[in-house]
C-alpha cells in the first residue's frame, strides 16, 4: 500500500497508479474470500500479480539500508522545484536519510573539483560532468552504474551517457537530460509582424530576424531592445560559440590519427565569429553580453527586455506562468534548411568509490532517475524525457510545449563542449578570450582565431579518448 500512496502522492502516471492499486485491491479481495473458495482466490492473486518496476526495486533494495545516511550534492538547475519532495518520499520509504545538498552550479564545480582533487569526497552522490569524469575515471574514482542500471539504460534515449562512459564502465545515471534551444516571446515576435510560420529555417534566415526585431523603442535613434541574447562571457561562452559552429556545419573538435584536433580556424569558425561580431557591432546585441552570465541573460528575457534567447530547454521551470504562456521555442536553424544545432547540459549523478554507503547510494539513484519519477519531473518541472517511451507520450506532448523543437535540435547536438585534452575549461576560455578580441576589433577575426588554433595545438591530447575516436574520427 505504501507505494501505491508515494504514486500517488508524485502524481505519476494514471497507467502505473493503476496497475499497482490493482495488485493491491486484488490481494485484498483474495484475503476477503480465501476461507469461501480457496481456487478462486489463488487464480485472482495470480492474475493480479505484476512484475516489479525499477522504482519499486530501488525501495526494496534501499530498505536494506534503512537507518543509514547519504549525502547527496546536486545543482539547483537539476534540482529543480520537486526535487527535495522526490528525496523525502524516498527516505519515508526506505528509511534512509539523505541529506541534500542543492547549491549554484558555480559552487558546486569548485567545491566538487576541490573534493575529487583531495582524494577524498565529501558526498556520496554527486551531481557529476563531462570534465570531472573525464579527469577522474581514470583514477577508479566512480562506482560502475552499469550493471546495476542496466534496466533503466536499455530504456533510454540514445546517446545521452556519453559524458559519463570511461571504457566499459558508467560513471552517473542522467537526472536532467537537456538540450539548447531558441526561447522566443510570442507577443514581442507578433509586434514585430512576424507570426509562427516566419520561425527561421536557416542560420541566415535568424540573424535578419534579429535585425528586424532589434527596435528603438523610445525614439532616441538607438536600439533599446535587443532582439536576441546569449552568454558570450570568457567563462561559458563557449556554449554559444558551440552552437554557431556546429550549425555552421562542423563539430569544436575532431580526432586525427588518435590526437585531438581543434577546429578553431576553420571557416565555420571564422563565420561563427562573424555572427557575432556583426550583432555586437550593429548593436543588435546588448553590449554587456561579453560580460553577463546565464542568470543575467535568462533575467532580461523573463522581464521580456529581450525577445529571444538561446537557453537550456528546463529554464521552461523558471518563467512564471504568464510569461511561459508567452514563450514559444524554436531549434537553433543550421546552415542550410532542414538543418539544426544544439548543444547537450546533461547532468548526472555518481557515487565516489570512496564512498561507505554505495549500496544505498545505488538505491537512491535509481529510485530518483527511474521512470515514474523522470516522468513527474517533466510534466511538473520541464525537465526534457529520459525515457524513449515517454516522446510518444500523449500527456507529454499535450503539457510540454518545447517537445517538438527538442526533438529537432537533439538531432544534430554538439555531445561534448570540451576537447578532451587535458585542461578542458582552460582551453575553452583561450578560445573565448580571443573571439572576445575578434569582437572588440582588437584583433581581426581570422588573427584571433589563428592564434586561438596555434595554442591549442599546444594542448596535450588526453590519454583515455577511445569514445571520442567512436565518434569524432576522421
Amino acid at each position: 500500500m505504501l507505494i501505491t500512496v508515494f504514486l500517488l502522492f508524485l502524481g505519476i502516471s494514471c497507467k502505473t497508479q493503476e496497475a499497482v492499486e490493482t495488485t493491491v485491491e486484488g490481494a485484498v479481495s483474495a484475503e476477503e474470500t480465501a476461507t469461501e473458495e480457496t481456487e478462486v482466490s489463488e487464480t485472482t492473486a495470480a492474475e493480479t500479480t505484476t512484475e516489479m518496476s525499477e522504482m519499486e526495486k530501488a525501495i526494496e533494495d534501499g530498505k536494506k539500508y534503512a537507518g543509514s545516511t547519504i549525502k547527496v550534492a546536486i545543482s539547483t538547475d537539476a534540482a529543480l522545484s520537486k526535487f527535495k519532495d522526490i528525496t523525502q518520499d524516498f527516505e519515508e520509504a526506505t528509511g534512509i536519510t539523505v541529506e541534500l545538498n542543492e547549491m549554484g552550479w558555480d559552487v558546486l564545480l569548485n567545491q566538487t573539483m576541490m573534493s575529487f582533487a583531495s582524494g577524498a569526497p565529501e558526498m556520496d552522490v554527486y551531481d557529476i560532468w563531462e570534465d570531472l569524469v573525464n579527469e577522474n575515471a581514470p583514477k577508479g574514482a566512480f562506482v560502475d552504474l552499469s550493471e546495476y542500471m542496466a534496466t533503466e539504460i536499455e530504456q533510454i534515449i540514445p546517446g545521452v551517457l556519453f559524458n559519463v562512459e570511461y571504457k566499459d564502465i558508467i560513471c552517473g545515471f542522467p537526472i536532467l537530460p537537456s538540450w539548447q534551444i531558441v526561447f522566443y516571446n510570442k507577443d514581442l515576435w507578433s509586434e514585430g509582424g512576424l507570426t509562427e510560420a516566419d520561425i527561421p529555417k536557416t542560420f541566415s534566415q535568424l540573424e535578419e530576424i534579429i535585425k528586424k526585431l532589434s527596435i528603438d523603442t523610445d525614439g532616441d535613434g538607438a536600439i533599446d531592445r535587443y532582439a536576441y541574447i546569449a552568454d558570450w562571457t570568457v567563462e561559458w561562452g563557449i556554449n554559444a560559440y558551440g552552437l554557431y559552429h556546429k550549425a555552421l556545419g562542423e563539430n569544436l573538435f575532431e580526432i586525427m590519427d588518435g590526437q585531438v584536433h581543434c577546429l578553431y580556424d576553420t571557416a565555420s569558425s571564422i563565420e561563427a565569429v562573424n555572427f557575432m561580431k556583426r550583432l555586437y557591432d550593429g548593436k543588435f546585441i546588448d553590449p554587456g553580453v561579453l560580460a553577463e552570465a546565464q542568470w543575467d541573460v535568462t533575467t532580461k528575457y523573463s522581464n521580456e527586455q529581450i525577445v529571444m534567447m538561446s537557453m537550456f530547454e528546463m529554464y521552461t521551470s523558471y518563467l512564471e506562468q504568464e510569461m511561459r504562456d508567452k514563450t514559444g521555442y524554436f531549434a537553433f536553424p543550421g546552415k542550410e534548411e532542414g538543418m539544426s544545432a544544439s548543444i547537450v547540459g546533461h547532468e548526472f549523478l555518481g557515487i565516489p568509490t570512496y564512498s561507505k554507503n554505495q549500496d544505498a547510494a545505488k538505491a537512491y539513484i535509481k529510485y530518483v532517475c527511474s521512470h515514474e519519477v523522470m516522468k513527474f519531473r517533466t510534466l511538473s518541472d520541464y525537465v526534457a524525457p529520459l525515457y524513449k517511451v515517454d516522446y510518444d507520450d500523449s500527456e507529454i506532448k499535450e503539457t510540454i510545449p518545447f517537445i517538438d523543437a527538442l526533438n529537432l535540435a537533439a538531432n544534430n547536438a554538439v555531445i561534448s563542449m570540451r576537447p578532451p585534452v587535458l585542461g578542458g575549461q582552460e582551453i575553452n576560455e583561450m578560445l573565448l578570450t580571443k573571439v572576445h578580441e575578434a569582437i572588440l576589433g582588437e584583433k581581426t577575426v581570422e588573427e584571433a582565431l589563428s592564434e586561438a588554433q596555434a595554442e591549442a595545438d599546444t594542448f596535450e591530447t588526453q590519454p583515455e579518448i577511445e569514445k571520442f575516436i567512436k565518434y569524432f574520427s576522421k
